[in-house]
């Protein structure tokens, strides 16, 4: 066995000191190698070397296989790099895309620009939107874009990283979305019945501007009051007890009253129905209201008229059977 020399603990510490120092310059870039003293060749630099190797081949490989597009830019807006999956996101090769300006890919306005470069590519803080950009075949390409910047060693800023992920599909379906709300609502406002929404407190949450003339309201007066406050005393537990009715897949039709700005009731005929959510829960109350207040008028009138027809129709009668024995009476004398 070979025998060990010990060292005194002076030494011992001095040079542990000294390898600390050394691997530090090396960390820090102070120093570029420590060169063996026999063999006259790097020892720790090959070693941080493939170190730096392995981490950059495992680096590229996230950055390769990530669903995200991935790339940075320098300080003067030009791509330094990109990830494949931006690549295509784009439709173009990732080689073809360095060196350009980054508002070579989105829409040729000011705006999309300045967008760009004011709101997304400012050094001091990190942002997140969505932005517009550009396919190859001039196709439309909404993305999530998230920003930070790029420091080196001494904090000054030198480019900016960017994850974008593609939210065109997404945009898309909210788009749709949108119209299809519009198309409801043109419908809604377009229609000559009043339409009223109320939430599980019978608070109001949507009233079309017809209910809302009904009775003598704008829309937004009556948006988020009870619907009670808009109702007769004698029309309150008559809704109440429709609004508590468990869902059953029927609309429940119902003669009531609301109360009008004036003060005055107006008749109406409610069809209302409960509203739930995906899991079945009961969630508010949606109603069609018709103002039938000159019908109602109307048939009481005829009531009146046909009551009137009716009297006449006893009276000539009466009159009738009274008249034969008068006639009589009258021919004899």
């Amino acid at each position: 066995m070979r025998a060990v020399e010990l060292l005194p603990a002076r030494d011992l510490a001095r040079r542990l000191a000294e390898a600390e120092a050394v691997i530090e310059a090396l960390l820090s870039g102070q120093i570029d190698a420590v060169v063996d003293s026999k063999s006259k060749t790097p020892v720790l630099l090959s070693k941080a070397q493939d170190a730096l190797r392995e981490s950059e081949a495992r680096f590229r490989c996230i950055v390769e296989t990530a669903s995200e597009g991935i790339w940075t830019i320098d300080t003067e807006f030009k791509i330094t790099f990109v990830n494949q999956p931006l690549a295509r996101m784009l439709g173009y090769p990732a080689e073809e895309m360095l060196g350009k300006a980054l508002v070579q890919f989105v829409p040729e306005t000011a705006a999309a620009s300045a967008m760009l470069r004011g709101e997304h590519l400012r050094p001091e803080n990190s942002d997140e939107d969505e932005i517009a950009f550009v396919r190859q075949d001039g196709s439309e390409l909404w993305a999530l874009l998230k920003t930070s910047p790029i420091r080196d060693t001494n904090g000054i800023y030198v480019g900016t990283l960017a994850m974008m992920t593609d939210r065109t599909h997404h945009r898309q379906a909210e788009e749709a979305l949108r119209k299809s709300e519009e198309q409801y609502r043109q419908i809604v406002e377009a229609t000559s019945d009043g339409i009223l929404k109320v939430d599980t407190l019978a608070r109001i949450v949507f009233v079309n501007r017809r209910f809302a003339e009904m009775l003598g309201y704008e829309p937004p007066e009556m948006i988020g009051l009870s619907v009670f406050a808009f109702l007769s005393a004698a029309a309150k537990e008559m809704v109440a007890d429709s609004f508590r009715r468990p869902p059953n897949g029927r609309k429940d039709a119902l003669d009531t009253t609301f109360r009008h700005k004036d003060g005055n009731d107006i008749a109406v005929n409610m069809a209302g129905s409960l509203l739930v959510d995906g899991e079945g829960q009961h969630i508010g109350n949606l109603a069609v209201v018709r103002d039938v207040t000159e019908r109602k008028k109307l048939q009481s009138q005829l009531m009146v008229s046909d009551r009137m027809v009716s009297m006449g129709t006893l009276a000539a009668g009466v009159a009738h059977e009274v008249n034969n024995p008068l006639t009589a009476v009258i021919a004899n004398l």
